[in-house]
């Protein structure tokens, strides 16, 4: 009986974590020119990009109050994200952390989610706040010191109709493979004193960043062995 218990609630894990999302995938564009990660989410320099416009509120249904658009595009060495957040009431945009990997549950954030491994795993989490706060949220068993693989760089800006992000998150990180053609990502919002979150693909009812979109035809160069400097 314990055993047929046991089996039942795997099940219904597994049922639970491959809920059907919307889209299943979208395509990776690569960049010629890299973005210049200052926070200013610049038309002309995003424009090879693939725009995400439309968000979902997953406890509301449908799409996201506030609207919300996102920018991601790729070149050999690194991931580049950008968002666009508009708000009804930028003077009540909440950032207060200014401390590298401090706690941004209380501050408005964007999360750029990324499974290497695609397969709906447990994923990378790089969030920034208005001010240009980072944190990265590892997945267990990955790399904690990610300052030995390289660093990813971040910027904020906050603006009269809302803010914006800009992010550059290096291959190099993530262990991605060469040769491989696709990751599973997720992008999402938080404002806290809406106490709500606007997420891309479309969930559903669900809110989880492990229901992941296929981030698919990327091309991945073969790397060759680097040396990383630090202070000892």
């Amino acid at each position: 009986m314990r055993q047929y218990i046991a089996l039942l609630s795997i099940c219904i894990a597994v049922t639970s974590w491959s809920q059907g999302v919307e889209p299943t995938a979208i395509p990776a564009q690569k960049l010629s020119t890299e973005p210049v990660i200052d926070g200013v989410v610049d038309a002309t320099e995003w424009a090879e990009a693939l725009e995400i416009a439309t968000f979902y509120n997953p406890v509301r249904g449908g799409r996201a109050e506030q609207p919300t658009r996102a920018y991601l595009g790729y070149t050999d060495e690194a991931i580049y994200v950008a968002f666009v957040c508009d708000d009804t009431e930028p003077e009540l945009i909440q950032a207060q952390q200014t401390r590298r990997d401090s706690n941004l549950e209380n501050d408005d954030r964007v999360v750029f989610a990324v499974d290497p491994q695609a397969r709906g795993l447990s994923p990378y989490q790089f969030m920034v706040n208005p001010l240009g706060t980072q944190r990265l949220n590892v997945p267990e068993g990955a790399l904690e010191n990610v300052r030995w693989q390289g660093d990813w760089s971040a910027a904020s800006r906050i603006t009269a109709t809302g803010w914006s992000a800009e992010m550059r998150i290096p291959f190099r990180i993530l262990r991605v493979s060469a040769g491989q053609t696709q990751l599973g990502v997720a992008l999402a919002r938080y404002s806290p004193r809406r106490a709500e979150s606007y997420l891309f693909p479309n969930t559903g009812g669900y809110f989880s960043l492990r229901l992941q979109t296929l981030w698919q035809g990327i091309t991945i160069p073969r790397r060759t062995a680097s040396v990383v400097a630090l202070p000892y």
